[in-house]
């Protein structure tokens, strides 16, 4: 009797082993899908592919785990107990709330959640996902799969014109900058300008001194407006944008701001005032020129991001011989009257003074040539939603 008592532990250790290992052989494979280039979203851990390979029904449970490579365990997750039947089964984000998963966010560092809230995707860093099979019942994992997702940071925007620690003499300058770009999201720019007081350093200054001027706006250009504060004589101003959300969240590295650029105003001996915004030379192309009420043909017309100066040589592409001198500074835009076609076809130049506003337009059939260079033929400038103030069909 005793002997057979001890059998019993080695009974159930062999048992174990056997429902173990029966378990073991029951194995799936698990293939997490990989997210799109430089894009991680907390659902993206459940796009997973899962392949029974035995032939019975499992009921099993997902746990998947999100690391950063310097913040370390950002959240974790667990399905529900569901069935897998033999074969295989595909949870995209059409279907993966089927497994109703609970996530935590386990990290004390709350910007990874706060940026799934605002943005629906993880911050810039180094991720990795990991998703394990487990069996309901004995705990015993089926499979494991994980990968690496590199997000990289939006870069904040950067400045362009007037450049840092020029002397401007317009007193309704353009300041220009590059956008920042991240998907999903419809990122608008705080633009701020403050004068800066004696010895102060520019980050003092922008952070301390009180806005001369500021506002928000969804371009990547503003003219300095007529009803702004008036720019001083021999005044200092420094500049700086921040890129936000609909929500006025920073969106891209550095909290979204740019570097910090400053100018001086010295309209004393500078080049006369151009009393023509940019959007006033748009207005007078689209409502004047174009006027698309009574347009009856396809169009485009593009317009510099600047006046051109008095000097600069122009002509119509392959006839050097037409060549031309501007004579004062203008507003200069060219309107396509047949973009769809192949050249030569008829097009317009169109000369409008930065002072007045009164224009001048030229006809020829070759798109234009300034200082020896094409203007607005490349992919990129044809698209440019900058210099393209006008179309009626749609660039891809």
């Amino acid at each position: 009797m005793r002997g057979l008592l001890k059998l019993v532990p080695l009974v159930l250790i062999i048992s174990l082993f056997l429902i173990t290992r029966s378990l073991f052989a029951q194995g799936i494979v698990v293939n997490i899908q990989h997210p799109p280039f430089n894009q991680l979203k907390i659902e993206d851990m459940w796009k997973i592919t899962l392949s029974n390979t035995s032939s019975t029904v499992l009921k099993v449970i997902l746990k998947g785990t999100l690391i950063e490579a310097q913040a370390g365990l950002i959240a974790n997750g667990t399905s529900k107990t569901f069935e897998l039947p033999p074969g295989r089964k595909i949870f995209t984000g059409a279907n993966f709330k089927e497994l109703d998963p609970e996530i935590n966010y386990v990290n004390k560092d709350s910007r990874f959640k706060e940026s799934v809230t605002r943005t629906g995707g993880l911050p810039g860093g180094e991720y990795e996902i990991c998703i394990s099979v487990i069996e309901s019942t004995s705990g015993v994992q089926l499979g494991l799969d994980c990968i690496q997702q590199s997000v990289l940071s939006a870069a904040p925007p950067s400045l362009i014109s007037p450049e840092n620690g020029s002397r401007i003499s317009l007193k309704h300058p353009d300041f220009i900058w590059l956008p920042t770009v991240i998907s999903g999201v419809r990122v608008s720019y705080v633009f701020k300008m403050v004068e800066r007081f004696g010895s102060q350093s520019m980050p003092e200054v922008i952070e301390k001194n009180n806005a001369f001027y500021i506002t928000t706006l969804k371009n990547t250009m503003i003219t300095y407006p007529i009803n702004a504060p008036d720019l001083i004589e021999g005044k200092e101003y420094v500049w700086r944008v921040q890129s936000v959300d609909e929500s006025g969240n920073p969106v891209g590295s550095n909290n979204g701001f740019s570097e910090v650029w400053s100018f001086v105003f010295n309209e004393e001996g500078g080049p006369a005032e151009y009393k023509i915004t940019r959007q006033e030379a748009i207005d007078i192309i689209i409502k004047k020129i174009i006027v698309p009420p009574t347009l009856d043909h396809d169009a485009t017309a593009f317009l510099g991001m600047a006046p051109i100066d008095s000097g600069m040589v122009y002509y119509p592409y392959s006839h050097s011989d037409l060549e031309k001198t501007i004579e004062k500074p203008v507003w200069f835009g060219w309107v396509n009257d047949a973009p769809q076609a192949f050249f030569a076809h008829s097009t317009r130049y169109v000369f409008i003074d930065a002072r007045t506003g009164s224009y001048t337009i030229e006809t020829y059939n070759w798109w234009p040539v300034f200082n020896g260079k094409s203007l607005w033929m490349d992919d990129e400038e044809l698209s440019n939603p900058d210099v393209l103030i006008f179309s009626t069909i749609h660039f891809k």
